[in-house]
């Protein structure tokens, strides 16, 4: 933090006072776990054990038992909305089932520890692909894919702030990231967008631009992939793949990794003459003063679909994002962001998506007073009897910088 006049100070924890919002307890998309109140103690979830989040109704449940209530809270810049639940500590070994479900609102997860975390289990926030029209489903804090059937209905709102993959007669029209229906028929689906650029399917539109940035100041999901086009209103050409979920794992102490977490996305659907786009892969981010990480890590954009007998291949999705954030960082681990490949047509193939981005580098933001206690502090108001400082996370070194696609 740069050194500041008194005044200068003064009024800059003034302002910080007179304007605190519902987020000030998350620096960028790195949530605070000591500003949101542990749901329990501790989260010991063995062999055996199955753990089920569901990030629509923010509920938790262990082997059946009684739901645990978690919250739903924006990062910083109040675009990307999760679904956060805290413990006091948290381990999660291997042989534990862990599932992750959403619904309408489409919340990617976050899972924090007020001390150490260790998480040594199989997570998938995966998004699906369906063949014959149907498009895949995004995973939670993504978008779906767009159908592959002769509809002209455009796609639903994005819920997870990239794009929902355009309909297979939808107008130029398309949302950030997503992947673009063909431009006449019969042709296939483009790959959608995210960290890495989603390629043109044989005889389709460009996809939407790359969105978010690399330190994952907002944590997005991916987008979902374009859908194909037939040569007949009768019959549907491939849906396209839904996009890969975001994640977040985050410890005040030591967070430890070394199971397998996967945010890919989905592949294109196949369907007659027009094969569908491949989704984008997700977000995942990891943060603790310690990171050990020794697992692996997917976010890979899906693969664009190859049509059933001649026909047009969709393109494929471009790779996600996954960002680390520590003050001490031992990474022997695997993380793969690449882009997914190009459907093969007769008539036609499809594009490789392109890779995203893995950026290791990002310092654990560090624990600072209360604005309120600090800026009292600086105006040499001691005696006035301070409460007691918390903990809260302190900006990001360096700019933040957005990918546009420009």
């Amino acid at each position: 933090m740069s050194r500041h006049t008194l005044p200068t100070v003064a009024f800059l924890f003034s302002t910080l006072i007179l304007s605190s919002t519902s987020n000030a307890a998350v620096v960028g998309s790195v949530f605070n776990p000591d500003d949101f109140a542990a749901i329990q103690p501790t989260l010991n979830v063995g062999p055996g054990d199955t753990l089920l989040f569901d990030t629509d109704a923010l509920t938790l449940s262990i082997n059946g038992g009684p739901a645990l209530t978690g919250i739903s809270s924006e990062s910083q810049s109040t675009k990307a909305e999760l679904a956060v639940f805290t413990f006091g500590s948290v381990d999660i070994t291997p042989g534990a089932t862990v599932t992750v479900t959403t619904g309408f609102w489409r919340r990617g997860l976050v899972l924090a520890s007020q001390s150490d975390l260790s998480f040594g289990a199989s997570l998938s926030l995966a998004g699906s692909s369906f063949d014959w029209g149907s498009p895949g489903i995004g995973g939670p804090g993504a978008d779906h894919g767009g159908s592959g059937f002769p509809d002209s209905s455009p796609p639903g709102p994005s819920a997870g702030k990239g794009g929902w993959g355009a309909n297979s007669m939808q107008l130029p029209s398309i949302a950030i990231g997503a992947g673009a229906p063909p431009l006449k028929s019969p042709s296939a689906g483009s790959g959608a967008s995210y960290g890495g650029s989603g390629a043109f399917g044989a005889g389709a539109q460009a996809p939407g631009p790359v969105y978010g940035d690399a330190a994952l100041y907002d944590l997005f999901g991916g987008s979902g992939g374009g859908g194909g086009r037939s040569n007949s209103p009768s019959s549907s050409g491939g849906g396209g793949g839904g996009g890969g979920g975001a994640l977040e794992l985050v410890a005040m102490d030591t967070l430890t990794v070394d199971g397998t977490l996967s945010a890919d996305g989905g592949n294109g659907g196949r369907g007659i003459v027009g094969g569908g786009g491949g989704a984008s892969g997700g977000g995942v981010l990891l943060a603790g003063n310690t990171l050990n990480f020794s697992g692996i890590i997917n976010a890979t954009g899906g693969d664009g679909a190859a049509p059933f007998g001649n026909g047009w291949g969709g393109g494929g999705g471009g790779g996600g994002r996954v960002a680390f954030y520590a003050n001490s960082l031992n990474d022997t681990g695997t993380v793969d962001v690449t882009g997914g490949v190009a459907g093969i047509g007769v008539w036609g193939s499809g594009g490789a998506g392109a890779a995203g981005t893995y950026d290791p580098t990002q310092s654990f933001p560090h624990a600072i007073p209360e604005p309120a206690t600090l800026a009292l502090a600086l105006l040499g108001w001691m005696s006035i009897g301070l409460r007691t400082p918390r903990r809260h996370l302190r900006d990001f070194k360096g700019d933040h910088t957005e990918d546009t696609g420009a």
